[in-house]
């Protein structure tokens, strides 16, 4: 666990997390009933359920008198942090029960009626929902307003490991993370969102340079029922690019074929579900020209909210 760092849930879900987040929003000036308003759409497949539902806020500097609304429920009216560290506050919301409002019109609505300003540093919505069918994750999410080094904490060795998190950082920083295996450097100045994921991950590591704030962390272990699309054969005959494609992994919902030359799109098929072992073979005329190479085949899975692809050049 991520020390000095307050837990705002932990479960096993069986199904995925959506994340919409917002940083580095204007200021709401003082004195003059400002308001800013943020976009939070967001995508669940059909029939996903949400099991919990959070809208997580970073605030800078103080008020008395500011609202926030999702469409136009009210979520508080009082300016009372979860957390509070120098300038920084940290507000929570459970907006679970609200769920339907927030499906039908995702919007954030901040306004100050205040004399002081403050300025909307994060602006995140996460969605734990329920959908058996795309896998299952263990997660934890956590919040802080304060200045950090180093922390680590476990994951499942028998799963992949997921890390993601909104980093302000107070000056210039080169922060590293690693999950598992997978490594990712950055060098971070404000606010940031970073995100990683790596198969068979025991632990997940934040090492920066300089003190760090993770405004939001959640971590989980996961296992998908993904897809995985395999281009057996390709080649080109005549005027004609033939492919063949089998699924090895869960169904996919959706499969998009593209053929194209740098700058250039030659072909574009929606296949349309392919089951678990599907094989198909297909056929797409070429324009190339003159000069030309070979061309690249790009085969892109769908599935729920996520998506990935396999791509193969193809020699003339």
């Amino acid at each position: 666990m991520a020390p000095e760092m307050v837990k705002v849930f932990e479960d096993d879900i069986a199904g995925n997390l959506e994340i919409v987040t917002s940083i580095k929003l204007e200021e709401l000036v003082a004195g003059a009933r400002e308001k800013v308003e943020v976009p939070m759409n967001f995508y669940l497949p059909e029939g996903a359920k949400p099991k919990k539902m959070f809208l997580d806020l970073s605030v800078r500097g103080e008020s008395q008198k500011w609202r926030v609304y999702i469409g136009d429920f009210s979520v508080t009216k009082e300016f009372k942090p979860l957390i509070r560290e120098g300038e920084i506050s940290k507000f929570v919301f459970d907006i679970t029960p609200i769920r339907h409002i927030v499906m039908e019109e995702p919007v954030l609505r901040v306004s100050n009626d205040s004399t002081e300003p403050i300025e909307l540093m994060q602006a995140s919505l996460f969605v734990f929902y329920e959908y058996p069918s795309i896998g299952n994750g263990y997660y934890q999410y956590f919040v802080t307003a304060k200045p950090k080094g180093s922390f680590w904490g476990p994951l499942r060795e028998d799963r992949d490991g997921y890390f993601y998190s909104v980093i302000y950082a107070p000056e210039k920083t080169r922060v590293k993370i690693k999950v598992g295996e997978c490594e990712e450097e950055q060098e971070l100045y404000d606010v940031y969102e970073i995100s990683l994921q790596c198969p068979k991950a025991k632990s997940y590591f934040v090492d920066p340079t300089k003190d760090i704030v993770p405004l939001s962390l959640i971590v989980g272990s996961i296992e998908y029922k993904l897809p995985r699309i395999v281009i057996e054969n390709a080649k080109v005959e005549g005027n004609e690019v033939k492919i063949k494609i089998r699924n090895e992994g869960d169904d996919a919902d959706q499969i998009i074929v593209l053929v194209y030359v740098p700058g250039r799109p030659l072909a574009r098929d929606v296949i349309g579900i392919m089951k678990k072992g599907d094989i198909r073979e297909l056929s797409y005329p070429l324009n190339l020209n003159k000069g030309a190479m070979g061309v690249n085949v790009r085969v892109i899975w769908v599935k729920a909210n996520l998506r990935d692809f396999v791509e193969r050049f193809v020699p003339l």
